[in-house]
């Protein structure tokens, strides 16, 4: 399961927001996932082939203009240096509820690439080049929790916390079945790749 499907389990439990900003929304495939009477706005550094993208550009820099019902930043504030202050940001744009989620850099899979091929990989890495589309943090379930709580408390929010876990039950693959099984053995620590915090105004069923 990756994590734009994992958002929109989560999504379905809540009811339907009347407007959702995806910020860094790349494909904007998550617009597949609502109810139609969601209205989708896009935020990225590039258009996209759908053209959803509605706010082109840093969302850090940008004026939006306006709220949305529901905000979500998948995968996003690891790209920035001030994750805090985009943070902020978000909240102050969203209406009802916002939807963050951070990699645990410290899971099993990630141990293994450090150990055994000697880095991260992927957007960890230190190229020749500048790039925007890095990852600037490394961080475990434990401090995303924390942050997660830290930023709760300071902007009066209720936190609910949904942590992605290896392999997929459903899945017709044996391997990732068999993934699924680690959660029975390693800690959450280990197990889970992706951490999700949902900030609500009040709390709401």
């Amino acid at each position: 399961m990756d994590r734009i499907q994992f958002a929109s389990e989560i999504l379905k439990s809540m009811p339907p927001a009347a407007s959702l900003l995806d910020v860094g929304c790349r494909d904007g495939s998550l617009v597949d996932r609502l109810p139609p009477s969601t209205a989708y706005f896009g935020a990225d550094l590039f258009q996209n082939e759908r053209g959803n993208v509605a706010f082109l550009g840093d969302i850090q820099k940008m004026e939006v203009g306006r709220k949305f019902e529901y905000v979500l930043a998948l995968d996003i504030l690891e790209h920035v240096d001030d994750l805090h202050g985009l943070f902020d940001r978000l909240v102050g744009m969203m209406e009802s509820r916002l939807m963050v989620s951070l990699p645990n850099c410290y899971d099993l899979k990630s141990r293994f690439n450090f150990v055994f091929k000697g880095a991260l990989g992927g957007k960890y890495r230190l190229k020749a080049d500048p790039s925007l589309d890095r990852h600037r943090w490394v961080v475990g379930d434990a401090e995303i929790i924390s942050f997660f709580e830290s930023k709760a408390r300071a902007h009066h929010l209720h936190l609910a916390i949904h942590r992605m876990k290896y392999g997929d039950w459903a899945s017709p693959s044996l391997a990732s079945r068999v993934r699924a099984c680690s959660r029975w053995i390693l800690p959450d620590r280990l197990s889970t790749s992706t951490v999700f915090g949902v900030f609500s105004r009040q709390l709401l069923v």
